[in-house]
């Protein structure tokens, strides 16, 4: 997350008319860590800490974001970029760890310790309306494979044949 807030630090400086919205913990070292980082960012106005979301207002969140922007270090599986996927959001993550498995071609993909290369991906969806359509159509697609219902049937024929 701190590579975001720095990302987007870049990336605003020609863009005012963005924000970046931070959900999850708000709260201890590291929050505090992501808040002094966005104080000394010249843009720390438009830098939000939403705190943990439900469900419900996260899907709110993702329809309403230009891109979700996630990468992520090490991941287990990354489920809010099937989330975002699932809502329309075009998608940043990582090209590293699982990510480009659940991504597949339906998002941008940059090294997670790159603040730069986290900056042009911004740039270029903020730019390429032919790019983040063509990823939000990309990413329903791919956000079909993992489905819980597919999940279920894929199990369950799993178990008929033992």
């Amino acid at each position: 997350v701190l590579g975001i807030i720095r990302a987007f630090a870049r990336f605003a400086l020609t863009h005012p008319e963005y924000c970046l919205i931070l959900a999850g913990r708000s709260e201890g070292a590291y929050a505090d860590l992501l808040k002094r980082e966005a104080e000394k960012s010249g843009c720390a106005d438009r830098i939000k800490f939403a705190g943990y979301r439900t469900d419900k207002e996260l899907a709110y969140l993702y329809t309403r974001a230009r891109a979700l922007v996630y990468p992520s270090v090490i991941e287990g599986f990354g489920l809010p970029v099937l989330e975002a996927m699932q809502c329309g959001t075009a998608v940043i993550t990582s090209a590293s760890s699982s990510l480009p498995e659940v991504a597949g071609d339906a998002a941008l993909l940059v090294d997670p310790t790159d603040t730069g290369a986290i900056a042009v991906a911004m740039e270029r969806i903020a730019q390429d309306n032919t790019l983040r359509e063509n990823l939000i159509r990309k990413g329903a697609r791919q956000a079909e494979k993992f489905s819980w219902d597919k999940t279920a049937r894929e199990i369950t024929d799993i178990l008929h044949s033992l």
